[in-house]
């Protein structure tokens, strides 16, 4: 069970959601960069036309500590036009 405190929210049991191609394996190629915190995809949001393309996924985060406290969180991911690479934009905590 997470932990939960005075005044936060109990996140609901969500399930990980099916990302589209490319922007499964971006998201994979991203986290994997990222230490000490695990993420789920939870509800893919949409696409955003920049300096390329930006991707926005609605995930639940969870620190790897002993009894973590678990967040929703904004992340986005950018493939760059020029060359297809993927990087990270932002992680914004929502809840």
């Amino acid at each position: 069970m997470p932990k939960v405190i005075p005044g936060g929210y109990e996140l609901a049991d969500m399930q990980a959601c099916t990302l589209p191609e490319p922007v499964d394996a971006g998201f994979k190629e991203v986290v994997q960069h990222l230490k000490g915190v695990d993420y789920t995809p939870v509800l893919y949001v949409g696409q955003q036309v920049v300096a390329g393309m930006n991707y926005m996924i609605i995930c639940r985060q969870k620190p790897v500590v002993l009894d973590p406290l678990e967040h929703l969180v904004e992340f986005v991911i950018n493939r760059a036009h020029t060359t297809g690479d993927w990087s990270l934009v932002s992680i914004e905590r929502i809840v």
